[in-house]
């Protein structure tokens, strides 16, 4: 079993490299909107 904590963790580990490879698309895309700009919008 893990415990809240490790779960925690892994599902923002997860949650930041989706959140990151949706910015590496978007600035593929041309458009410039950093981490933070997705962050506060989302």
């Amino acid at each position: 079993m893990f415990s809240l904590k490790e779960v925690e963790a892994l599902a923002g580990r997860f949650a930041s490299s989706l959140l990151d490879d949706y910015v590496a698309e978007i600035r593929d895309a041309d458009q410039t909107f950093t981490r933070k700009e997705i962050n506060d919008a989302v």
